[in-house]
């Protein structure tokens, strides 16, 4: 919400110290969840308007977090006692860009996980329902959008998501205004 509010802000114009606080936001949550680059649709539409400022944000935000992982690379490639589980998970196909996404089984999984414990029957019976009442709420699309974005990018690590529920967190923020409208 930070990398949103402060990109907001520069769109706007209202400070021009705001691109540095898009920007520092945005290499913050890169270095924290690499798999969060499925923001770059939300803030694109969000900065529709503003195609290349928009663009200008992303490009000064990923710097910081593409050396640093390139760094971490460099050096878990030369010291055996550093382990960088980054470029290990991108080279498995049990964890990135898994076959598994087209396995029924896989989405029945999941589905479980997002009705059981993540949204609770209720909970996911609201969601549904706020997807269609959604229309007559304002903002709405950009919530759909950061949604539907990360359900997409979870394509790409598709065991995370079912055997690390935490990475469900990341759904729970776009899904609760759209909940709030299905109630």
């Amino acid at each position: 919400p930070a990398f949103f509010y402060a990109s907001l802000r520069f769109l706007a114009g209202i400070n021009p110290l705001d691109f540095l606080a898009a920007s520092a936001a945005l290499a913050c949550v890169l270095l924290m969840r690499p798999n969060a680059v499925y923001l770059v649709l939300p803030s694109f539409w969000l900065g529709r308007k503003h195609l290349i400022k928009m663009a200008a944000v992303w490009a000064a935000g990923c710097v910081l977090p593409a050396l640093w992982y390139v760094h971490v690379w460099r050096v878990s490639a030369e010291a055996p006692n550093i382990y960088m589980t980054l470029a290990p998970q991108l080279a498995s196909r049990a964890s990135f860009l898994s076959p598994i996404v087209f396995s029924p089984a896989y989405y029945r999984d999941l589905w479980d996980i997002l009705a059981g414990m993540a949204f609770t029957p209720l909970g996911i019976t609201l969601l549904l329902v706020g997807c269609f009442q959604a229309r007559r709420m304002p903002g709405a699309p950009f919530y759909l959008l950061w949604a539907a974005s990360f359900l997409l990018s979870s394509l790409a690590i598709p065991r995370k998501l079912v055997d690390h529920d935490f990475y469900l967190l990341q759904l729970m923020m776009p899904s609760a205004p759209i909940v709030g409208a299905g109630f």
